[in-house]
C-alpha cells in the first residue's frame, strides 16, 4: 500500500483527482487497520454517484465502529440506509441494509437497548460472514442481558458454530456455556 499512498497523495491538490485520491488513502487506512485515520480521511472525502467516493460513507461508518464512536457510526449508517452506497465487491450481503442496521444495533446495544438492539441486528445474524457471527454473538449477550437466556442459546449456539474469527468463537462459546449454566436450553 505504500507506493500506493504516496502516489495518491501526490494527487490529492489536484481538482481533477483529488476527492478520489483521498478516498483512496482513506481506504488504505481502512485496509490496513487504521480506523482513526480512515475516519480522518474519509469524512472529508467529497462523495460523488457513479464514482468510488460514493462508497465512502461505508468505510466510514466502519471505521467510526471499528475506533468505538458507536453513535457517529449510527450517524453515518442511517445515511447509508436513506440511499447511501455499499462497494459491492465488499458487502457482506446482497442487501446493504443488513450492513448498515448492524451498526445501528452495536449502537443499540451499547446504549443499553437490548431489544432494539436485536431487532436491527437480525438481518445480519442470517449472513454467513464475521459480520453474521458477531451479529450473534451481539445478539445473544443482548438476550442474556435481558434474561431470556434460552434464546441467547440457540444464537450463541449458532455463531459457536462458525469460526471467521477466533475471538469471536472464544467469546461465543464462554457465552454459549454461560446461557446454558444461566438456564437456557
Amino acid at each position: 500500500y505504500g507506493a500506493a499512498s504516496r502516489s495518491y497523495r501526490e494527487l490529492e491538490g489536484t481538482g481533477r483527482y483529488g476527492s478520489e485520491a483521498r478516498f483512496y488513502q482513506g481506504y488504505i487506512a481502512y485496509a490496513e487497520g487504521d480506523f482513526r485515520e480512515a475516519v480522518r480521511i474519509l469524512s472529508g472525502v467529497r462523495r460523488a454517484p457513479g464514482t468510488p467516493t460514493a462508497d465512502a460513507g461505508y468505510y466510514l461508518a466502519q471505521s467510526l465502529l471499528m475506533t468505538g464512536d458507536y453513535s457517529a457510526a449510527a450517524r453515518e449508517a442511517r445515511g447509508l440506509l436513506k440511499g447511501g452506497s455499499c462497494p459491492e465487491e465488499y458487502r457482506e450481503t446482497d442487501r446493504p441494509k443488513a450492513s448498515a442496521l448492524y451498526v445501528l444495533g452495536v449502537n443499540d446495544f451499547q446504549n443499553g437497548d437490548y431489544r432494539r438492539a436485536v431487532e436491527r441486528l437480525a438481518p445480519a445474524t442470517e449472513l454467513d460472514s464475521e459480520m453474521g457471527q458477531s451479529a450473534l454473538v451481539y445478539s445473544g449477550e443482548a438476550y442474556m442481558r435481558d434474561g431470556d437466556y434460552s434464546a441467547a442459546s440457540v444464537l450463541l449456539d449458532r455463531a459457536c458454530r462458525m469460526d471467521f474469527s477466533p475471538e469471536l468463537s472464544e467469546t461465543a462459546h464462554y457465552d454459549y456455556a454461560m446461557a446454558k449454566a444461566s438456564g437456557g436450553r
